[in-house]
Order: C-alpha cells, then sequence, then structure tokens
C-alpha cells in the first residue's frame, strides 16, 4: 500500500520507515550476518522478506521473524499470493510453501541455472531450459510455451528474467550481452536489443497498464542508458554519460520521463564520492532535473557504481527514492528538490 519503504545495509541490519510520519527510523534490527542481497514485501503487505544465503520473513505488525528458507535471493520466486514459492534444483522446477519450505510438487525437465520468475498474476512461470525459456501453467506444471530465439537458445534467461506490464511481459537478461522483452499470453518476442559493450545492469519497463502502446523499456549498461518502445521494439533515445556506470534507472508510469543515478569519484585526493540523480525527458533527451548526494567515504562497489544501488520513481509518481550510502527523496519535479 506504499506506507512503509524498506532499505538494507552492508553489515547485514534492516532499516524500515513509515513514508506518512516525518519522524526517524520506524525499526531497525540485525536481518543476517554479513551483506544482506535484497529486501521485498509481500503481494499482501503482512511480511517483508530479507535474503542472504537464506531467506527470512519477518511480520509487519511488529518486525518479528516469521520463517526461515535455505534458499539465496535468485534462487526462488515467491508467488503474487505469498504463500507458495518455486525453486530450481538441478535441473527441476520445486512448487512448495515458503513458511515451512516444504516441497508441494516437483516439476522435470532439462532447466539451465536456478532463475525463475512468476508472471500473469501467478499463472505463469518462467524458467530457462536447454533450448530456450519454458513457460508453465504454475498451477498444474503442464507446459505452455516454450520461447524461443535460435540466434541466442541457449544463453536466454541466462542474467535474469522478470515479468512486467501487469505480469503479461516477460523480460530475459540474456548470456550474449543482450536484453529481449516476450509477449507472455502469445510467446512473441517484442524486443530484442542489439548486443551492448557491456552486461546489461539494469531494465525498468513503464508501468502504463491502460495505453500498452505506450509502454517503454529503458536498460542501463557501462555509462550509457537506451529506451525502447515495445510495441514495435524501435529504438526511442540512447543517452550517454561520464564518469562511471549507470546504477540504476526507473521510467514514469507514461514513459516520458527516465530517472538514473551514477555514483562517481570526487576529484583525486579529497576521497569519497558523488551520487547523482538526474530526471531525463525521453522524447527530447534533455535534462530536467539533477540533485547530487555527496558521501564522504568511498564505497567501491564491483560493479563500479560507487555506492549507488538503485533509484525507483513511486507508485503515485510524487516522490523518486535514491539509495546510496545514504537514502534520498527528491520531489518529483522539474527541479527535483530534496525532501530528506
Amino acid at each position: 500500500d506504499g506506507k512503509f519503504l524498506a532499505a538494507w545495509t552492508r553489515n547485514g541490519r534492516i532499516i524500515v520507515w513509515n513514508l506518512s510520519q516525518e519522524a526517524g527510523p520506524t525499526a531497525e534490527w540485525q536481518a543476517h550476518d554479513g551483506d544482506v542481497e535484497s529486501v521485498e514485501f509481500s503481494a499482501d503487505g503482512s511480511r517483508l522478506l530479507s535474503s542472504r544465503t537464506e531467506t527470512k520473513q519477518w511480520n509487519v505488525s511488529d518486525w518479528k521473524p516469521a520463517a526461515v528458507a535455505q534458499w539465496p535471493s535468485e534462487w526462488f520466486a515467491v508467488h503474487p499470493d505469498g504463500r507458495r514459492v518455486a525453486r530450481c534444483e538441478n535441473g527441476t522446477v520445486l512448487m512448495g510453501l515458503l513458511g515451512d519450505g516444504g516441497t508441494q510438487a516437483t516439476w522435470h525437465r532439462d532447466l539451465r541455472g536456478h532463475r525463475v520468475a512468476f508472471g500473469a498474476e501467478g499463472r505463469l512461470l518462467a524458467a530457462p531450459v536447454n533450448d530456450g525459456i519454458a513457460l508453465y501453467d504454475s498451477r498444474l506444471g503442464d507446459d505452455v510455451a516454450t520461447l524461443r530465439d535460435e540466434t541466442a537458445k541457449d544463453q536466454l534467461g541466462e542474467h535474469g528474467l522478470t515479468f512486467t506490464g501487469g505480469g503479461n511481459l516477460l523480460i530475459s537478461a540474456d548470456g550474449d550481452r543482450r536484453v529481449r522483452v516476450w509477449d507472455a499470453a502469445s510467446a512473441r518476442l517484442l524486443v530484442a536489443t542489439p548486443a551492448f559493450a557491456a552486461e546489461p545492469l539494469r531494465v525498468a519497463v513503464s508501468r502504463n497498464t491502460i495505453d500498452s502502446a505506450a509502454q517503454r523499456v529503458a536498460i542501463t549498461s557501462g555509462p550509457q542508458l537506451f529506451v525502447y518502445e515495445l510495441r514495435t521494439g524501435g529504438p526511442l533515445r540512447t543517452i550517454g554519460l561520464q564518469g562511471g556506470v549507470i546504477a540504476a534507472c526507473d521510467l514514469s508510469a507514461d514513459g516520458q520521463s527516465v530517472v538514473t543515478i551514477q555514483g562517481r569519484p570526487l576529484a583525486f585526493g579529497k576521497g569519497g564520492h558523488t551520487h547523482d540523480t538526474m530526471r531525463w525527458d525521453v522524447a527530447s533527451g534533455r535534462l530536467r532535473s539533477q540533485n547530487s548526494i555527496v558521501s564522504p567515504v568511498d564505497w567501491r562497489f564491483t560493479d563500479g557504481g560507487h555506492g549507488a544501488s538503485c533509484v525507483t520513481i513511486a507508485r503515485d509518481g510524487n516522490d523518486v527514492f535514491a539509495a546510496t550510502p545514504r537514502l534520498g527523496v527528491f520531489d518529483w519535479s522539474e527541479n527535483g528538490d530534496v525532501r530528506c
């Protein structure tokens, strides 16, 4: 419902804010031993999931632990009902209940890797197989379709799978350094980008579910941002920055604007780094607003992002959240003023 914002730290702590209040954090606790990989709220908003080498559930009512499953985040997908979970082990899909980690069903097929994703309101489950990406009926385990591209059939979904656009569009980050967007209902390939010079780092899709023709996809690769039109697959805009990789991006719901975050070191000898959050007009490529957060300690990550990890636009479109060693909240307006 957009009431809470959760973030994690490199030393295994989780911090939660109530966005309707101006006070400090609502809760903070030690969740894992070491870096937390991800946090996510369940679809019904009753639980918070956090993952490292295992995945833990926390009750939103009191932030107390609810359950633990011994799976890292990239190995499983949670059904939209918040109860069921699918994971891949040894080429087999296992479906079970998230709370106890038990297995309810086993589907055998020649799967590659561990990545799985739910889509179409939980009716479909996608997983990479030897000849493409398989779509299963998540209730019965029956094969629905196989997504194929003969130019990279054994590399599809190698780096990631995610559904978007109401669960009917599947995005695959593939081993040939391309990103593909599929229509899950028709098993049709909508967009196949050219091979990027660097591995695609982040992908975002506009959330316009009323006018599907206006949907767009944005992809970051190194210091560049690429925006494509989903309906035709045609490129709309390329934006290039200087001084480091674009660590993350997000598109507005109507696809007209895109926000990026980039970390870059301060001048030589000064230490620390700056995180630039920038809002761009997709049609013109013009920079609409920019805001910078300076961090005195130089947190360098392996992706070259200098601590910049993610940026996202709030559901109501009013605010932008930028995660760095400091969490910034900006007005989604012409000047991008800092709220906190």
